[in-house]
C-alpha cells in the first residue's frame, strides 16, 4: 500500500502554487472581493503552536473564499519594532536589527512550509524605513489635527524594561513583557487624544455585527473603564524610552520648543550603528542622531530620542498592504477604496485594545473624508490561546513549542488539521502530540483511497457512456458529498473548523465503505465509476482549505493536470472543476506513475474505520 508521506509531495505543490501566482492579488479586485488579514507576529524567535493556530485559521478562510469565486487579498505584517524585539535581542547579545531580520526570515520560511497562502509581495515589516515613513507621517497628521500632545503626568513604569507603559501593556499591575510589578513615575510623554472620539467609537460598536461577541464585549468594557481614554483621562501613551522603534519626528529647539520635522524630510531614519551595549538609551547616546538644526529657525536643536510604541506602528497595518510606497499615503487611491474594509481580521481574544486603536484611526480618517467608512474592519474572528501544560504558550514565557520538528517529520497538513480539529476556536487548546496522531490517521486514509483509485485507473474517463444508470449507493454517496459541502461551508463561515473536519472525517468513512471493496475487486460499473470520480473530485476541493497539499496530491492522482486551488466549491447540479475554457487549467506538472498494492486495503480500512469512529466521537 502506498504510504502517506507528506515529504514526498508537499514542497512540490508549494512550488506549483508559486509558479501559478494563485496567492497574488491584483491592485483592483476582479469580481467580488474578500480582504483577509491576520494580526502579525513579533519576530523574536521561531513560530510556536499559538501562531500555527492563528495562521491556519486565517488560511482556511482565505482558501475557502477563493474556492467560492472571490478575489482574495490575504496578508499580514511583521510587528518588528518595539519593546518585545529589543529586549529579546539584547538578552541574546545581538543588535535588534540583525536579530529581527534573522527571525523574520525563519518565520517566513515556516509560514511558507505551513502552506499559508499570503500575497507575500504585500507583507511589510514595521522596521523598514519605507513602512515607518508612513508611521511618522501619521504622527505628524494627528499632531496637526490637535490629536497628539506632549505633557507631564504620572505613568506606569517598568524598571526592568526601562520604559513607560500604556494601560494596554499593564496586566494586573505587571509589565506585559517581563511580568515585573510596575511603579509610578512622573514623566513628560507623548499622547494621542483618543478620548475625543470616545462617544462615536462607543456608538459604533453596535455596527460591528460581524465581530466576535467576546471582542465586542471587551470593547464595551474599554469604553466603560476609561470613557475611551486608554490611559484614564490622559489619552493613549505612545512614546517609549527604548531605542528600537520608529523615531518620533520632532526636534527640540530652545527658541521654538518642540518642532515637527517637515514631511519632505521623512523618514527620520533610525541609525544603523547604535551602540546597544548602553541598553535602552542607545539612541540618546548617538550624537550624530541627536544633534540637528531646527527646521523653523535653523538654530541648533536636538532630536526627540523617545520612540513610538509598537502599537502605534501597527495601527495602520492593514492599510500598508494597499498603499504604494511613498512619502504621502494616498488613502483615497482606487485600490484602497476597492479593497476596504477588511472582510475578516484574525487575532486572539487578547487583542481587543489593539482593535480599539484601529477603530480610532478609521474614525479619524473617515472624518476628514480620506476613507469612506470609519470601520476599517467589517468582520473579526477571534480565538483563544494555545496552552503548554496549562499556561499560555509564549516565547517570552519560555514555554513555546516550535512546529519545526513536526513540519520536518510529519508534514504541514497533519499539523494544520490537528490544531484545527483539537477544539473550537473560542476554547483554549492544551497542545499534545496526540492531536497530530489523529489528524495523521485521517489524512493517511484519504491518501490510501486516492492511491487505490489511481491504481484502478479511475483517473481515466470511459470511452463510451454507461448503458446502465448508477446504483442507489453511488447516488447516495454523491448526495452525501453535496450535503457535506453545504455543511462544511457553513462551518467555515461560522468559524467552526473543528466541526468541518469532523464532517470530512465522516464523509471519508462513507467513501471508503463504498469504494474500497469495489475498487479492490474491480466490481464497479461504468456509471458508478463516473459518479465515484465526481465524488472524489468534490472531496479534494472540500479538503483544500484544511490540508491543501494533500488536496492537490489527491486531485493529481485522479489524473487532473490543473490545480485544485483553481476549482470551485461543490454546489448542487454543478461539478467541482472549473470550466475547461479557464486558462488556469494549463498543466503545471507532468503526470507521474503511482504505485499501490490494493490487496491489503480492505483489512487496513477496517482498522482505520474503527479509529475514525473514535476520532469522530471525541471531536463532537
Amino acid at each position: 500500500m502506498a504510504t502517506y508521506d507528506p515529504s514526498t509531495f508537499e514542497s512540490r505543490w508549494r512550488a506549483a502554487w508559486e509558479r501559478s501566482g494563485c496567492d497574488r492579488a491584483p491592485d483592483l479586485p476582479r469580481g467580488p472581493k474578500f480582504f483577509n488579514y491576520d494580526s502579525g507576529p513579533f519576530p523574536t524567535g521561531p513560530l510556536h503552536m499559538g501562531h500555527v493556530r492563528t495562521y491556519a485559521l486565517g488560511d482556511v478562510t482565505a482558501r475557502y473564499q477563493r474556492l467560492r469565486g472571490k478575489c482574495v487579498l490575504y496578508c499580514t505584517e511583521w510587528d518588528a519594532f518595539g519593546q518585545p524585539n529589543e529586549l529579546a535581542a539584547l538578552r541574546e547579545g545581538q543588535s535588534p536589527r540583525a536579530f529581527t531580520q534573522r527571525w523574520i526570515g525563519t518565520m517566513k520560511r515556516q509560514l511558507q512550509e505551513l502552506g499559508v497562502s499570503y500575497d507575500w509581495s504585500r507583507v511589510r515589516s514595521t522596521c523598514d524605513p519605507e513602512y515607518y515613513q508612513t508611521t511618522q507621517w501619521l504622527f505628524l497628521d494627528l499632531l496637526e489635527r490637535g490629536l497628539i500632545e506632549q505633557r507631564e503626568t504620572d505613568l506606569a513604569w517598568c524598571a526592568r524594561c526601562a520604559t513607560a507603559l500604556s494601560g494596554f501593556q499593564v496586566e494586573r499591575e505587571r509589565c506585559w513583557r517581563c511580568r515585573r510589578r510596575v511603579e509610578t513615575r512622573r514623566l513628560k510623554q507623548w499622547f494621542v487624544r483618543i478620548g475625543d472620539y470616545a462617544e462615536r467609537l462607543r456608538k459604533g460598536i453596535d455596527r460591528l455585527e460581524g465581530w466576535s461577541p467576546s471582542i465586542r464585549q471587551q470593547l464595551q468594557g474599554i469604553m466603560r473603564a476609561s470613557a475611551g481614554r486608554v490611559d484614564g483621562e490622559r489619552g493613549w501613551l505612545i512614546s517609549r524610552q527604548r531605542s528600537w522603534g520608529t523615531p518620533i519626528p520632532i526636534v527640540h529647539c530652545e527658541a521654538c520648543r518642540a518642532v515637527p520635522v517637515p514631511e519632505s524630510a521623512l523618514p527620520v531614519r533610525l541609525p544603523e550603528d547604535l551602540d546597544w551595549s548602553v541598553g535602552a538609551g542607545a539612541l540618546a547616546a548617538h550624537p550624530d542622531f541627536v544633534r540637528t538644526r531646527c527646521p523653523r529657525c535653523d538654530g541648533p536643536a536636538r532630536r526627540e530620542t523617545d520612540t513610538l510604541d509598537c502599537f502605534f506602528d501597527d495601527v495602520w497595518c492593514q492599510l500598508s498592504c494597499l498603499l504604494p510606497v511613498g512619502p504621502h499615503p494616498d488613502f483615497r487611491a482606487a485600490r484602497v477604496r476597492a479593497w476596504l474594509p477588511v472582510d475578516c481580521f484574525h487575532s486572539g481574544f487578547d487583542t481587543a485594545a489593539y482593535l480599539h486603536l484601529h477603530r480610532f484611526l478609521g474614525a479619524v480618517l473617515a472624518e476628514s473624508g480620506e476613507l469612506d467608512d470609519p470601520e476599517l474592519i467589517r468582520g473579526h474572528f477571534g480565538h483563544e490561546m494555545v496552552l503548554a501544560r496549562g499556561r499560555k504558550m509564549s516565547k517570552h514565557l519560555g514555554n513555546a513549542v516550535s512546529p519545526s520538528e513536526i513540519l520536518r517529520r510529519r508534514g504541514a497538513d497533519p499539523l494544520r488539521v490537528g490544531i484545527l480539529w483539537a477544539s473550537r476556536p473560542h476554547k483554549a487548546v492544551d497542545f499534545r502530540p496526540q492531536i497530530i496522531d489523529r489528524a495523521e490517521r485521517l489524512l493517511s486514509s484519504v491518501h490510501a483511497l486516492y492511491s487505490l483509485a489511481a491504481e484502478m485507473r479511475l483517473d481515466r474517463s470511459p470511452a463510451t457512456p454507461s448503458p446502465t444508470p448508477p446504483s442507489r449507493s453511488a447516488l447516495e454517496l454523491k448526495r452525501r458529498a453535496l450535503r457535506s459541502a453545504e455543511r462544511i461551508g457553513g462551518f467555515i463561515e461560522g468559524y467552526r473548523p473543528h466541526a468541518a473536519i469532523a464532517e470530512l472525517n465522516g464523509l471519508v468513512g462513507q467513501m471508503e465503505r463504498f469504494a474500497l471493496p469495489r475498487l479492490s475487486t474491480s466490481r464497479l460499473s461504468t456509471a458508478d465509476r463516473g459518479l465515484l470520480r465526481e465524488t472524489l473530485e468534490a472531496f479534494a476541493v472540500l479538503l483544500c482549505p484544511f490540508a491543501p497539499h494533500l488536496a492537490e496530491e489527491a486531485w493529481h492522482l485522479l489524473g487532473n493536470a490543473s490545480l485544485v486551488v483553481h476549482q470551485r466549491w461543490p454546489e448542487p447540479h454543478a461539478p467541482a472543476r472549473a470550466p475547461r475554457t479557464d486558462r488556469r487549467l494549463v498543466p503545471l506538472l507532468p503526470r507521474e506513475p503511482v504505485g499501490c498494492t490494493s490487496s491489503v486495503l480492505p483489512e487496513a480500512s477496517r482498522s482505520r474505520t474503527s479509529a475514525r469512529r473514535r476520532d469522530s466521537g471525541s471531536a463532537r
